[in-house]
């Protein structure tokens, strides 16, 4: 099982499955799609405590992704609509994309890394199975 460690700020919206992917630097041991992943958080301080177990999940996929000031790009397709981002941006733990945007990981833009999701995102699912969506 891989571990991915998130700040106590993203643990109410993974635990209500709120937050449903993860975007990251390429890891030196990759995530893959099928995957076991526990998400978890340190209790106290980093490496000096605990850790909770937040939830348990399937990898579903694993995607490059690109974030520039304009948007963002996952797998070649880009959102670029304020709607997009702003529900993109809630579906990876934050108020909009404007919060996400000055997150401090995305501060130095453009930002490459890979999403990783293990839940379903409506426009996640209508990029990875744009049949899906028709139906």
């Amino acid at each position: 099982m891989k571990v991915l460690l998130f700040e106590r700020r993203f643990w109410p919206a993974i635990v209500t499955g709120d937050k449903v992917h993860t975007i990251r630097q390429p890891r030196k041991r990759p995530i893959c799609p099928g995957d076991q992943i526990s998400l978890r958080g340190w209790e106290e301080k980093a490496y000096r405590s605990r850790q909770r177990v937040l939830s348990d999940e399937t990898c579903l996929a694993v995607l490059d992704c690109w974030i520039d000031s304009q948007g963002i790009v996952i797998a070649e397709h880009r959102l670029s609509e304020q709607v997009e981002l702003d529900a993109f941006a809630v579906s990876d733990g934050f108020a909009d994309w404007e919060q996400m945007r000055s997150y401090h990981d995305f501060r130095s833009l453009p930002f490459s890394g890979e999403l990783i999701q293990w839940g379903q995102h409506p426009i996640l699912l209508q990029l990875l199975c744009p049949s899906a969506s028709e139906h």
